[in-house]
């Protein structure tokens, strides 16, 4: 959790003081993925059953979270993360962030 995105105007403010995410990531070395901030639309779409980046497509949020999924995706891609044989990698990383979603 890194802030608030306000619903009105999509201005986040930080909550919390800043880094302390990184600063952990980095001390364990593991990588940092990003930060998530607080969205009123994350209540609503799991109250609704939607998925995320369904119910707020294109918004701050929802980019945010891609970003975060390119990332993951892109770890378990590597074969030197994880050791995985050419053959069984998991996931071509490549094209746009709905069409990977999907699959």
């Amino acid at each position: 959790m890194s802030g608030y995105i306000c619903e009105h105007c999509g201005m986040e403010d930080d909550l919390l003081p800043l880094g302390g995410g990184y600063d952990l990531a980095k001390e364990e070395d593991v990588p940092f993925l990003g930060k998530i901030p607080l969205d009123p639309g994350l209540a609503r779409s799991c109250d609704e059953g939607r998925p995320l980046v369904e119910a707020l497509q294109g918004s701050p949020l929802a980019k945010i979270i891609q970003q975060i999924l390119l990332k993951i995706l892109a770890q378990l891609n590597s074969d030197k993360q994880f050791g995985f044989a050419d053959s069984d990698k998991l996931i071509e990383i490549g094209g746009d962030i709905d069409t990977i979603l999907e699959e």
